[in-house]
């Protein structure tokens, strides 16, 4: 899950309808950023993260999300730059930056640039970041971009990404925790003994998941239509470590779900760091127990466990090729907030 002059030159990418091949016009100096040029860097990244809610964020939240990107993609050295930049007549035309993530997963920002006469720039940034020893040390890179920005599609295609799905993130607000809509959806939906059955939910360390539990999570992504093109790119341990999270979560709940004394599914909970929301970071049930109502068992535990600690909602991200959890998450209340389309790279 980036001002002033910035924003207002920002290239308005949806107007784009071509990606630029010929790149061998542009005179700017490809590179990593340099002292000089990381406030500038910055500033255009901040724009173009604050630029569609500019409206409502005041100078102290300003100020705050400058200081989170300080701290996440200022290079640390010269071996390892997440921050590179595209300068001509000395200024900053251009910027892109690479966060790293846990799980060995690098989160990459899309490309921005000061002005559209820039945008043959877009091809090169793209490669000297690609090329870059924290993107081979990395076994994905992930790009998030606003659905209908052909431009942004074409230029990241262009460099190597492929297209993994379309994310929709939802939202469950405080006022719908405490309801009982998806308890009485699920026993109208399954008229039959295994919609009573009775789970239990038996919690784990997320610090130190045993190897059956390890086996268990993977056993839920068998025949998954959440994010289908990621399988495989990661081993379970990388898996578990981009669920663990680092500094986002001040709070992890993680659960196993076992029914007749047998592990049938897993909860992932997180309370978000400087929020009261929380999170439903993963949930799955192994194939053979799908299809009885029990997901919507498991997301009124989530629930009840954020309503318990006082928070102000639940969000998650599901693949919206994923009808059946996007259905059962709209009839437990949640409703959607935003969408992004992921675009995928794995470094060779």
């Amino acid at each position: 899950m980036c001002a002033g002059a910035a924003r207002g030159n920002r290239v308005s990418w949806a107007a784009m309808t071509a990606f630029p091949q010929d790149t061998a016009s542009h005179d700017a100096d490809i590179r990593p950023a340099g002292p000089e040029d990381i406030g500038p860097a910055l500033d255009m990244l901040l724009a173009a993260q604050t630029s569609r809610q500019a409206s409502t964020l005041g100078p102290c939240e300003r100020l705050a999300m400058h200081d989170h990107l300080v701290r996440e993609i200022v290079p640390g050295d010269d071996a390892s730059p997440g921050l590179f930049v595209a300068v001509e007549g000395g200024h900053v035309i251009a910027a892109v930056s690479l966060t790293e993530r846990p799980g060995r997963v690098l989160q990459m920002s899309v490309p921005v640039v000061a002005a559209e006469e820039n945008r043959t720039v877009v091809a090169p940034l793209l490669d000297a970041a690609l090329d870059s020893p924290r993107v081979r040390a990395a076994r994905l890179v992930q790009v998030l971009s606003q659905p209908d920005r052909q431009f942004e599609h074409l230029a990241l295609v262009s460099a190597g990404f492929e297209q993994g799905s379309e994310l929709l993130y939802l939202l469950c607000p405080q006022t719908t925790l405490t309801g009982d809509g998806c308890a009485s959806e699920a026993s109208r939906d399954v008229q039959n003994a295994d919609t009573v059955a009775r789970l239990e939910f038996a919690t784990i360390d997320p610090l130190q998941v045993e190897p059956r539990h390890q086996r268990l999570i993977a056993a839920t992504y068998e025949g998954s239509l959440d994010c289908p093109a990621l399988a495989g790119a990661r081993d379970i341990d990388d898996e578990i470590a981009s669920y663990r999270g680092a500094d986002e979560f001040v709070h992890r709940d993680w659960f196993v779900v076992r029914h007749n004394a047998r592990d049938i599914g897993c909860l992932l909970l997180a309370a978000q760091a400087d929020t009261r929301f929380w999170e439903i970071v993963y949930v799955g049930l192994i194939p053979d127990v799908r299809g009885r109502g029990w997901g919507r068992r498991l997301v009124r535990k989530a629930m009840d466990v954020a309503a318990a600690a006082g928070a102000r909602g639940i969000v998650l991200g599901v693949d919206a090729n994923n009808r059946p959890a996007v259905n059962m998450y709209g009839a437990c209340g949640f409703v959607r907030w935003e969408r992004r389309l992921v675009y995928l790279f794995v470094p060779t």
